[in-house]
């Protein structure tokens, strides 16, 4: 996951499963990241209390998709 911030822009960049991309992509706040787009992750504009939602929920489920087993675990989930 990275997050990004850039003259009053907020974005973060995360892993997705196709399914999530498929739904994320309609959104005008998400973006295709150079060198990483075509590996499953998306950029995510952070410019309202909604976008800020839907982020939350999407670095969540890219924690899943990338972090060690035992750190997910750790987590509760």
């Amino acid at each position: 996951m990275f997050v990004h911030g850039s003259e009053g822009e907020l974005s973060v960049t995360v892993k997705m499963p196709p399914d999530m991309r498929d739904l994320y992509d309609q959104s005008p706040a998400t973006f295709i990241p150079a060198y990483v787009g075509r590996y499953g992750w998306r950029g995510l504009h952070v410019r309202s209390q909604k976008d800020w939602e839907r982020a939350q929920e999407a670095i969540a489920v890219s924690y899943r998709l990338i972090a060690p087993r035992r750190l997910w675990a750790r987590t509760g989930h």
